[in-house]
Parts: structure tokens; sequence; C-alpha cells
């Protein structure tokens, strides 16, 4: 994608939809892991974890681009509000549990510019709701707006603005009405525990599929130590894996990740160097 020509903002060279769906292939460029080890967003998750025991969620940007009526496949949904999912496999997950998602907005975003959207407050009634369907959920992690949901709400946003949401809160984005694209990165964090592990696998690496090193959700991708020298592995390859895409893919321009010095909390929170057990310390 060039952000300079509009044209290229529709183009999807390998046919798996990943760009469709506004996604960039890259997931480890330098300008990424700058955004990741921040010490305010570490610091914004490890208030809500009670730890500062953190691993990063390698989540990826987006440049959602204006409908267009030649490009109709390009963020066009059944429902002119937008989309509206969560990022777990719904009909098996009745109870809630602890885990929080982020968006970084990466340029000044307007309502109409495909804005991040959600409904605040709904992870608070999500299990009763979640009984009120009698099993139905034929959608998948999609959800109709007619499903009882009410509207979303648009969150428009300046850039370098943090949006961090519970996961059991439904969301999604508004249709891109504007005249310019949206750019923004995605991320998470989660305790570098074995039950941090759990809770991220199942909302990042649903059961149904298979995990990163080919071994079944149940034995939990082989273990935390596992988990982490692949992500070191990927971090040091510029390579990637995710729900849908199990098998390791070399993305072209990301050979030089590791060039990108990393701050002693950018190296804990990819699991370069292992965090001291301590509770996080208050802000001064």
């Amino acid at each position: 994608m060039d952000r300079n020509d509009p044209n290229s903002w529709y183009e999807d060279p390998k046919g798996d939809n990943l760009q469709k769906y506004s996604f960039m292939r890259q997931m480890h460029t330098p300008a990424m892991w700058r955004v990741r080890q921040s010490p305010k967003i570490h610091r914004a998750f490890g208030d809500l974890w009670g730890t500062d025991n953190l691993w990063v969620h390698y989540g990826r940007c987006i440049l959602k681009p204006p409908l267009r009526a030649d490009r109709p496949k390009w963020g066009k949904t059944g429902d002119p509000r937008g989309l509206l999912h969560f990022d777990f496999p719904v009909a098996t997950t009745p109870k809630r549990f602890k885990l929080f998602q982020a968006v970084v907005y990466l340029e000044d975003t307007a309502a109409d510019q495909g804005a991040f959207q959600c409904m605040p407050g709904f992870q608070n009634r999500y299990e009763a709701w979640h009984t009120a369907q009698n099993g139905d959920f034929d959608v998948g992690n999609h959800i109709p707006m007619d499903q009882g949901l009410e509207s979303p709400t648009p969150i428009a946003g300046k850039a370098g603005d943090l949006l961090i949401w519970d996961s059991f809160t439904p969301h999604g984005h508004c249709c891109n009405t504007s005249s310019k694209p949206r750019l923004a990165q995605f991320l998470s964090m989660w305790p570098a525990t074995e039950e941090g592990h759990e809770a991220c696998l199942r909302v990042f690496w649903p059961s149904t599929l298979p995990s990163n090193d080919g071994s079944a959700l149940g034995e939990k991708c082989s273990g935390l130590e596992a988990e982490r020298l692949s992500r070191i592995t990927q971090w040091r390859d510029g390579s990637q894996t995710d729900f849908k895409r199990p098998i390791p893919e070399i993305v072209t321009g990301q050979e030089d990740v590791p060039s990108c010095p990393l701050s002693p909390i950018g190296r804990r929170i990819l699991g370069l160097d292992l965090w001291p057990e301590r509770v996080l310390q208050p802000p001064l």
C-alpha cells in the first residue's frame, strides 16, 4: 500500500482477503515496536491488570479506505451502521473472563472515517445477553445489530490517542464515508503467566484452530516458555502467524526488525528478558 496513492488502498495482491479487511500485512516494523514499547501504554495496561509483568500482543495496523462504488467489497457491511463483533468464539464462551484490547490512533480520525465503535458498558451484561440468545450463534463472532444490541457509539480521536476496551464489549468500525483512510494500530497486553497466557489464547487463538506451534489449544501451545521462544523467533525473523495463518510468513520489509532498539520495557513485553516477580509500583 502507498498512502499517497488511493488506488493502492484497494489492492489485495495475495488474494487472501487480509488487506480487503483493511489489515496491513506487516506485524514487526520498527515503527510498530516503538508504539508497543511506549511506557505510557505499558502503564495503562499495568494499571488495569495490577502488575507490570506483561507481554504484548503482535497486533496489526489497519488502513481502512473510504467506501467506493467501484470497490464494493472494501469496508462494506450488511448494516449502514457498520460492524460489531467479539474476538473470541461466542457460542462456546458463556462466561466472562478478564482481558483487554486496545487501538492507537495513528492520525486524527473523525467519526465518519471508519472510526472504532463499540457499546460501552455491555461487558457488564454479556452473560445475561448470552443466555438470552438460547444458543443462536450461527453468525459466529460477528453480531447483527438487531441481535439484542442497540446502536454502537463511534469514537473519534486524535493522533496518539490510546483506546482500551474490555474484550467482552462488542466492537468494530463504522463505514468510512469520508474521503480519507483511517490509520490505526491494534495491540493488547496481558500478564506473562500461565493464567494470562490461557486468557489471551481464548481470544487471539480460538480452540478450533491450530496453535502457532501446531499443537492443540488444550496443550496451551506447549506452554508459557514455548510461547515466549516463539515470540522471540517471530521478532528476530520478521515472521508472523495469526489464527487464520498458522504457517509463519516472512513479510518483505521486515527483515530489519531487530534493528529497532528495544527499551528495557520493550525487551520484557517481547519476552526477550524476564520480568522480575514484583507488584506494580504506584505512580509517583
